[in-house]
């Protein structure tokens, strides 16, 4: 009558087209797609470095977050109702990534470096205004305009310096993970649907 297959224990049970259902073991649930890994929302990545694959027991909580990347284009019409849209429908997933000491450490130093860079840019600003109200002067003006290219500077650093890894898609089951290094990704088998 059709070709749907039947849960045995649940005959009413209905199957997605998409990726079926894993029953995922604590070391199960883990593949590799071209550069990304594909990991099950409730797999457990091994003490291995994501971005050496050297062992490690440290680990760093991420919780990864995605939307599609259409909705990018409500930046256009309005910023408040992209981030709206964006907050509603996205998807997310959590995981204790484990990374070796010295990645930890670059990470800890990208932070340091950034929020230095807003500190001392707030603090060229704040300058700035003060000196400008007493003797405006160029080295006034240039305290006041560098703050915002400072600004984005230091949330690009931030943002791209202490990421550890980030997400390219998820779905409700799985989360499609860029930023791996090959041998960590090529220890485990290819994903093996075509989604």
């Amino acid at each position: 009558m059709s070709n749907i297959p039947q849960n045995p224990q649940n005959p009413y049970a209905v199957y997605s087209t998409s990726a079926p259902p894993i029953a995922v073991q604590p070391t199960g649930g883990i593949f590799h797609k071209g550069d990304l890994l594909v990991v099950h929302k409730q797999a457990v990545l091994p003490d291995r470095c994501v971005k050496s694959n050297e062992p490690t027991s440290e680990r760093l909580k991420r919780k990864l977050m995605w939307h599609h990347p259409a909705l990018y284009f409500l930046i256009l019409i309005n910023l408040l109702v992209y981030a709206l849209v964006a907050l509603i429908v996205r998807k997310s997933a959590t995981f204790d990534i484990p990374l070796a000491p010295r990645y930890k450490a670059a990470r800890i130093k990208w932070m340091v470096i950034a929020w230095s860079m807003i500190f001392v840019s707030l603090a060229l600003f704040i300058l700035g205004i003060a000196m400008s109200e007493q003797n405006p002067n160029a080295f006034a003006t240039i305290c006041m305009i560098q703050f915002p290219f400072a600004i984005f500077t230091a949330a690009v650093m931030g943002i791209f310096g202490c990421r550890v890894v980030y997400a390219k898609k998820i779905d409700d089951q799985y989360a499609w993970i860029g930023g791996t290094c090959a041998e960590f990704r090529n220890s485990f088998p290819e994903w093996p649907y075509s989604k």
